[in-house]
């Protein structure tokens, strides 16, 4: 009686509600193109913290993105080897975002089907490089039954980061401190499509 189930608007009967504690399979997706060649540390440092607060049963891949794709480390819940793999990479070229987005749902969670599995996202969220079209992964993101969790970082934000400056931003640094428009509206469909939640930075 606590929980009503909608879908396309009709109402559906639920036959049954059970508490889930089975662990996670995580994707730790990480944009490591041109747009954040200066900030490396900063991306390691913010996946190093993310590795850190994953359930000891959660197991965790890491793919990172340029104009290329790699799994950096397969799943595992060791985050010592998950940490290390972060040491082994390079940033730079362009960003083929929805390309890797493709890749994790073909390639890394359809064996997986069944199992609790989501995607945490660590990008800008602009796309230059990529084959496929955004709207292309809908079907695909729902079929997968991933969670997906978009944290889109401006590069101008994360310099400031860097510097520690707390003084508030003059209007003109405050525009090249924010997400595209585009790159917003992306990431909270992602997430709505999905059943995550969008956290724009």
């Amino acid at each position: 009686a606590d929980f009503e189930i909608v879908e396309d608007g009709v109402s559906r009967e639920i036959t049954s509600v059970e508490l889930a504690d089975a662990p996670f399979n995580l994707v730790l997706l990480l944009d490591v193109s041109g747009s954040i060649e200066n900030y490396v540390n900063f991306i390691r440092k913010a996946a190093r913290s993310f590795i850190n607060t994953v359930g000891k049963d959660d197991r965790l891949s890491i793919v990172i993105f340029n104009e290329d794709i790699k799994m950096l480390a397969a799943f595992t819940t060791d985050k010592g080897k998950l940490s290390e793999s972060l040491d082994t990479f390079d940033a730079g070229g362009g960003t083929a975002y929805y390309d890797a987005m493709a890749f994790v749902i073909a390639d890394t969670l359809r064996p997986l089907r069944g199992e609790r599995t989501a995607i945490v996202i660590l990008t800008d969220g602009d796309d230059n490089r990529s084959f496929l079209a955004f709207d292309s992964l809908a079907g695909s993101i729902q079929e997968s039954g991933a969670l997906i969790y978009p944290l889109y970082v401006p590069s101008g934000l994360i310099a400031l980061a860097a510097q520690n400056l707390d003084a508030d931003l003059d209007p003109l640094r405050r525009k090249y401190m924010s997400l595209t428009a585009k790159s917003e509206g992306e990431g909270e469909k992602l997430a709505k499509i999905s059943g995550g939640i969008y956290y724009p930075i």
